[in-house]
């Protein structure tokens, strides 16, 4: 009997790992060490009384001048005395 191709590439599946039933699951399923501030804990990000400095509008837009008009290099024709 031939194998199928399909079967022959097919990688066999891991075995499952060993589980407690009694063991309880962690408390906090985040990647974080216990020993981390609150604030890195928190979903919400900023607390809502002020966001920080790097976050805050600027106090007033940019100012806007128009560019300066140069040629292009090489474009500019000298005026030749005759």
């Amino acid at each position: 009997m031939k194998q199928d191709l399909a079967q022959s590439l097919h990688r066999p599946d891991p075995p499952m790992p060993d589980t407690d039933p009694g063991r309880a699951p962690p408390d906090h399923d985040d990647d974080v060490p216990p020993d981390v501030p609150e604030p890195y804990r928190d979903p919400e990000g900023d607390p809502p009384e002020r966001p920080p400095p790097e976050r805050e509008p600027p106090d007033e837009p940019p100012g806007h001048e128009p560019p300066v008009y140069v040629p292009p290099a090489g474009t500019a024709r000298p005026e030749v005395p005759r």
